[in-house]
């Protein structure tokens, strides 16, 4: 009997070392730094303040909505993972990955077992509170519980590439973000420094995909989305559709009483927001954008809060 063994990549330490060559080459890293628009004519970035002028952009958020070029609302949907971890006593330090359509996995990390093992459809699927019970359910106790999502291609292969002549992107990593992310700072950097790669064409942003694939593919997500949480918020006794100066805004009540009131659209593509009581956070299910519980924006692809005046 062979003992199996896995490899173990840390994106921490990699993205650490990946610091210190960039300070050592003279490169500057700015953080919370937020991007909010791009002049892709005149190859301006601009923050709230700041107007940073570029020779290549390159855009490596989760959701690259900056450049409307490659329209990612018709080419993915989302897909939303629920993980938890349990203090354990018994570290193995053992990792696993099933390749199964219901995509299971686990690993140590200290005294915790992590572990993966349940997925949902966002637009299909706003009972998210049903998945993080069956997610406790089929793994005993858990100490802490999260969710995440992932961007899935309609061909199920990551987006990465020039999309203009001076800007790129690395998106779309259906699940494998660390290995695609790997490979997409090797395809741009070597576009950037020597004008090609040799898997460039394979991952390319605008490549043509086969109308089949589109045919089983969930591209009215926006729509059904937006009916199911009018039918999820009346039969919420938590949240609830208010309405002052002829302006609609959701409004959940917290366990000391406490109204949080946010507006109901999300600024990306004006879907209507869900609450994750879990969590306690505002979501779009259509596209991923999170808001804290009183409407700061804290993942995009929106960049703006949902805040209520």
């Amino acid at each position: 009997t062979l003992k199996a063994l896995s490899a173990v990549f840390n994106p921490f330490k990699f993205l650490i070392s990946l610091k210190e060559i960039c300070l050592k080459s003279n490169v500057k890293i700015y953080e919370n730094t937020g991007i909010i628009k791009v002049d892709t004519d005149r190859f301006i970035a601009y923050t709230g303040k700041y107007k940073i002028k570029f020779k290549n952009c390159v855009l490596a958020t989760h959701y690259p909505s900056l450049v409307k070029l490659l329209f990612l609302p018709v080419h993915s949907y989302l897909e939303k993972s629920y993980l938890g971890a349990k203090r354990v006593f018994d570290n193995e330090k053992k990792c696993g990955i099933s390749i199964d359509k219901d995509s299971r996995s686990y690993r140590y990390y200290k005294d915790y077992y992590i572990f993966l093992d349940e997925v949902s459809d966002t637009s299909m699927n706003l009972d998210i509170s049903m998945n993080f019970d069956n997610l406790i359910k089929r793994n005993s106790e858990a100490d802490y519980v999260w969710s995440n999502k992932d961007i899935m291609t309609i061909d199920y292969m990551p987006y990465i590439g020039r999309v203009l002549d001076n800007i790129y992107i690395g998106t779309g990593y259906n699940t494998w973000g660390m290995t695609n992310g790997f490979l997409a700072g090797k395809i741009i950097s070597d576009l950037i420094c020597h004008g090609k790669n040799e898997y460039a064409n394979l991952f390319n942003p605008k490549r043509f995909t086969s109308f089949k694939n589109y045919l089983k593919f969930p591209l009215f997500l926006g729509v059904s989305a937006k009916a199911l949480v009018k039918s999820k918020l009346s039969d919420s006794s938590d949240v609830s559709l208010e309405k002052i100066d002829n302006k609609k805004f959701l409004v959940y009540i917290d366990k000391d009483g406490v109204k949080h009131k946010v507006c109901k659209n999300c600024p990306h593509l004006k879907c209507e927001l869900i609450f994750n009581k879990v969590e306690e956070i505002w979501e779009c299910p259509c596209h991923g954008s999170k808001f804290d519980i009183d409407g700061k924006c804290i993942e995009g692809p929106s960049n703006l809060d949902v805040t209520f005046f």
